[in-house]
């Protein structure tokens, strides 16, 4: 019999820079273990927390675009790891802080 273990990922990033209305803002999410790549989605897709106006998050956990609005943002991200199983993600919530 052969035994599958698996590794869940861990989001390692801890916190996020904070960015200013009408600055570029870019900055990349970091996760181990799993099997990368990684793909990135704000959990869940809409309410309960949103990312700044003109902010986006990519599939490959890049935070990034111009910040229309000053603000303290909170909302929570998933991270699969690339065999997709729902049992093997992580979440974690962070703050940006946009600044005028």
């Amino acid at each position: 019999m052969v035994q599958i273990s698996y590794t869940v990922p861990i989001v390692i990033t801890t916190s996020l820079p904070p960015g200013r209305v009408g600055v570029p803002y870019s900055f990349q999410l970091q996760a181990a273990g799993g099997t990368p790549p990684y793909t990135w989605n704000k959990y869940p897709p809409v309410g309960n927390g949103l990312l700044p106006p003109r902010v986006n998050l990519s599939r490959g956990g890049l935070i990034s675009g111009i910040p229309k609005q000053a603000g303290s943002f909170t909302f929570t991200v998933k991270c699969l790891d690339s065999t997709h199983s729902h049992k093997i993600q992580a979440t974690a919530t962070f703050t940006l802080v946009i600044s005028p």
